[in-house]
């Protein structure tokens, strides 16, 4: 089998891993994937979705990575005050190239996308 096919076969496996079992690094593998489309076709929207649920698990590289796409509007509306709010999360875990991304940051550090939020709680009636 090709590497490029393997991996992709392996990535579309790990996809259907529910989020609460999946584990970051490997989210992180798959979202650089898709972000750069290496062994899949690029997908920017599905990058940025592995990544935030990476970066909600407290992976700062992931945190880190969406702060970029943020910060230079790769394949997603620019934000730099997102971008400043990932950079922020990923520094605070001593990642040195998110800290140092945030001291040229023009904007205060805004909130985060949805995807970093909980859902709402149902409440029993």
């Amino acid at each position: 089998m090709r590497a490029g096919l393997s991996a992709a076969l392996l990535l579309g496996a790990a996809c259907a891993v529910p989020a609460a079992a999946a584990d970051p690094r490997d989210l992180l593998r798959q979202a650089a994937a898709y972000e750069h489309g290496e062994g899949v076709a690029r997908d920017v929207q599905r990058a940025h979705d592995l990544y935030c649920r990476a970066a909600k698990a407290g992976n700062a590289e992931a945190q880190y990575a969406l702060g970029w796409m943020y910060a230079n509007g790769r394949g997603i509306g620019r934000n730099d005050a997102v971008a400043g709010a990932f950079f922020s999360l990923a520094a605070s875990q001593e990642h040195a190239q998110a800290a140092r991304m945030l001291r040229h940051m023009q904007a205060p550090p805004g909130g985060l996308p949805d995807c970093m939020r909980d859902p709402p709680r149902q409440v029993a009636r």
